[in-house]
């Protein structure tokens, strides 16, 4: 049996991904998950109560305060004590580093998820992504457009595998799972934004509320704790035009992105949903790590240009319908059952 140490990142959407990868059915590798301060509140904002339990029993320990230096020896010591053989680091967050960087400390495999994900613009994320690669023994990729980038970044085929997106079966999964949603949100604009980039001053907040309130949908800003309060009291000045709404537990949140007319967000994890449901989905970043899912009805937009945009999107049909592959973290524990 391979004992695998696997930190939760921040994003909500992405801890239920994570924890895919430990509820395969009979599978002889254990996956235990780890829990630093970056995401120390995180399964008790979006995850239901059962969730909550089912995920916790599977943490092995919570370090309250962050900082890169106490984050990578809290993983280092657990992997040291604990007996683990492998990390899976998933993702692009500062913990997802740490593990990486507390894998070479303890001398064990560093298998990364996402890799070779890339943008045109090095934010932290990209940074982090990519520093991750760089140490990486195994890559674990969405796609073969993120393969052929790893080799052409000069990693060894032999070190690459494809083992699709777990987004994807979260998606998936939390579509065949039970929900209280009554379907209260149809018909809305989703609007999801959380990238510190973004700075949501009063300008940008304002400028948001008018570049939206051009459209007759009722828009629905899912809070994050990201969010400034220029950002909701610009949106709540608006309160015929807007409905504000707390995080959401994952199977309610993706049957709202199922009724929504369209999406709005930064989130590269939240975009590759609402692709796969195919909504009209505008990105509002000037890159995206996941180009593959731009087209028509998929775009980039800025703050300014989100109006047009948005309408243009919203006026191209399409009659495809999702086929939505759940086959990604057998793949990830088949892989590293392998090593």
């Amino acid at each position: 049996m391979l004992k695998i140490l696997s930190p939760l990142g921040v994003r909500p959407h992405a801890v239920k991904a994570a924890c895919l990868v430990g509820d395969v059915e009979d599978s002889e590798n254990q996956v235990s998950f780890a829990i630093t301060g970056q995401q120390s509140d995180i399964l008790g904002r979006v995850l239901s109560e059962n969730q909550r339990r089912k995920v916790q029993k599977f943490v092995v320990a919570t370090s309250i305060d962050f900082s890169y230096e106490k984050s990578v020896r809290f993983l280092s010591d657990t992997l040291r004590s604990g007996g683990y053989s492998a990390v899976l680091s998933i993702g692009d967050t500062k913990t997802s580093l740490c593990a990486a960087l507390a894998a070479k400390s303890a001398n064990v495999m560093l298998v990364h998820y996402e890799s070779g994900l890339r943008s045109t613009i090095r934010t932290l994320e990209e940074r982090i992504r990519r520093k991750i690669d760089r140490i990486t023994d195994l890559h674990l990729c969405y796609n073969e457009q993120c393969a052929v980038t790893l080799n052409a970044e000069g990693v060894s085929r032999s070190r690459i595998q494809v083992v699709g997106s777990l987004y994807e079966e979260s998606l998936a999964t939390s579509l065949n799972e039970a929900s209280s949603y009554d379907g209260m949100y149809e018909g809305m604009i989703v609007v999801a934004l959380h990238r510190k980039e973004n700075r949501w001053n009063a300008q940008n907040a304002a400028a948001l509320s008018r570049q939206l309130n051009d459209f007759s949908q009722k828009k629905l800003l899912i809070c994050h704790p990201s969010n400034s309060n220029h950002m909701i009291s610009s949106v709540k000045s608006h309160s015929d035009q807007w409905i504000v709404a707390k995080e959401m537990e994952n199977p309610f949140f993706v049957r709202v992105l199922s009724d929504a007319t369209a999406v709005v967000t930064d989130s590269a994890g939240i975009a590759e949903q609402s692709f796969l449901l195919n909504k009209p989905t505008i990105i509002l970043r000037d890159c995206t790590e996941r180009p593959w899912i731009l087209g028509p009805r998929s775009r980039l937009a800025g703050l300014s240009k989100l109006s047009s945009v948005l309408s243009d999107v919203l006026a191209r049909s399409s009659s495809m319908s999702p086929q939505l592959d759940c086959k990604a973290s057998r793949r990830i524990l088949e892989v590293l059952g392998s090593i």
